[in-house]
């Protein structure tokens, strides 16, 4: 992120990589090869995940 869409914040890409992390979380991914997946904590992981991230971090952009 950093070198093709010239992001300069620590917290975004940090945010990011978190997302990430929920979204393949919320797919399976290698968490059930681990057998630590569970649908519904994804389920629920990913609804407050997107739902609740963006009321704590705003931007100064107004719409």
């Amino acid at each position: 992120m950093r070198k093709v869409q010239q992001v300069k914040q620590n917290s975004q890409i940090f945010i990011s990589s978190l997302s990430f992390i929920v979204w393949v979380y919320s797919l399976g991914g290698p968490f059930i090869y681990f057998n630590i997946h569970e649908p519904w904590i994804a389920s629920v992981l990913l609804l407050l995940w997107t739902t609740f991230l963006p009321q704590f971090f705003k931007t100064g952009e107004t719409v």
